[in-house]
């Protein structure tokens, strides 16, 4: 069984100090922010979607390579972008247009509304073989002064409910969001933040989680498990357990110097994907990383006659405080005294004080998949190739009918999460 699994919080407050007024730039504002509370529809055009999943998957690249470095790396995008669409919400003038500018969202709000309520009912959808699903919440004190119309917003188009805590006792507030946390991720994060991260100065906290347990459409027999060398970034050998499918169709593509292979979950809702560089450095693969290459490199997949597979079990977990990354990124201001926040309480005192992500991800014979393509290849006059990930590769967790990145990541050293 296969578990992914990711949070991603932000707590927000209130300056102590006074900032002067800046009303932003409202040249820039194509689209009001009016809503009719009377009617909610998840009816968004076929084109926001497709805009919200791009530009989530502009983002999953961007923060990759933000990220960068020799160590395994895991996260979700999706749960990130989305716990930061409720931020955009209230977000107004210089601030707002950072967050959209890193995230790419739509500037109509009605749209990016209905999209990612769309998008939300879709992954909540009971479906059998697999679990995937996701849920956001806003904590915050009982006679918080933060406006209905936000808490409207977020209830109706990010089914995010306000839950009351007491800031003044972090104690028993982190008890509380941990619990949510727990509920939320299968009991695989249980500990996401402790007492110390709430301050006097918080306002607001606002948490996302996503989850996700899939079995292979095409298992791995356990029988067939045996140790071999994987050959680490820099060259240090480690023997790990690797899972071993015989010759096959497979969905495979080499490009660029690289190959990819695909591995559907039951359903073929979703699928994982496995890039490795033909030989030398990760690197060189890396560099070439990007979503409209990526879009191209999976256009290429197709049915393709291999002689094994062979991948290494591995379970990795992460954490990430996401501030830094994000500031370089290009949105410095939300998380300052420059910040303007004021659609969440009516005034410009609100900052983000800290943005951090957790993931989990175990991967073993029964868990996770690819999708059943029908196109056939014909045989090979030599021996097949294989795909044996015996050196660092990347995934991808994505939903195979939009397209959209759920999960990202570099595996570096199998047994480091063990």
């Amino acid at each position: 069984m296969l578990a992914y699994l990711t949070v991603v919080m932000m707590i927000i407050g209130v300056s102590v100090a006074m900032y002067r007024f800046r009303g932003g730039d409202d040249t820039e504002e194509v689209y009001d922010r009016e809503i009719d509370t009377s009617d909610v529809a998840y009816d968004p055009r076929e084109e926001s979607v497709k805009d919200v999943v791009e530009a989530n998957n502009e983002f999953s690249f961007a923060l990759y390579h933000m990220l960068d470095s020799n160590e395994n790396l895991f996260y979700s995008p999706w749960s990130i972008s989305s716990a930061f669409s409720m931020v955009y919400e209230g977000a107004r003038g210089e601030t707002e247009d950072e967050i959209r500018d890193v995230f790419g969202f739509p500037r109509d709000y009605q749209e990016l509304r209905k999209a990612y309520g769309y998008i939300h009912n879709m992954y909540n959808t009971n479906r059998d073989g697999y679990n995937l699903s996701t849920a956001n919440s806003l904590w915050i004190e009982e006679n918080s002064s933060v406006l209905e119309e936000y808490r409207w917003v977020l209830l109706n188009y990010y089914f995010a409910n306000a839950e009351n805590v007491d800031f003044s006792d972090p104690e028993k507030t982190s008890e509380e969001i941990n619990s949510w946390v727990e509920e939320h991720t299968n009991g695989k994060i249980t500990d996401l933040i402790e007492p110390e991260i709430i301050r006097p100065v918080t306002e607001l906290i606002l948490t996302n989680a996503i989850y996700f347990n899939g079995l292979w459409e095409e298992p791995f027999c356990e029988n067939k498990t045996t140790d071999r060398i994987f050959y680490k970034y820099g060259g240090e050998e480690i023997t790990v357990p690797f899972m071993k499918h015989g010759q096959g169709f497979f969905n495979y593509t080499r490009a660029d110097g690289f190959q990819i292979l695909q591995k559907n979950y039951v359903g073929n809702d979703t699928s994982m994907l496995f890039m490795m560089p033909d030989s030398g450095d990760l690197r060189d693969m890396e560099e070439q990383i990007t979503y409209q290459n990526l879009q191209r490199w999976r256009d290429g997949l197709k049915r393709t006659l291999l002689g094994a597979v062979e991948i290494p079990k591995f379970t990795m977990e992460t954490d990430y405080d996401l501030k830094e990354y994000l500031m370089e990124l290009g949105m410095p201001s939300a998380f300052g005294g420059d910040a303007n926040l004021s659609g969440i309480d009516g005034t410009e005192s609100l900052f983000v004080s800290d943005a951090v992500h957790h993931a989990y991800v175990d991967v073993h014979e029964k868990g996770t998949e690819a999708a059943a393509a029908t196109a056939v290849v014909g045989g090979y006059t030599s021996a097949p190739p294989a795909f044996v990930a015996n050196r660092p590769f990347l995934i991808i967790i994505q939903d195979n009918a939009t397209g959209n990145i759920l999960f990202m990541g570099r595996v570096n050293e199998p047994l480091a999460g063990e």
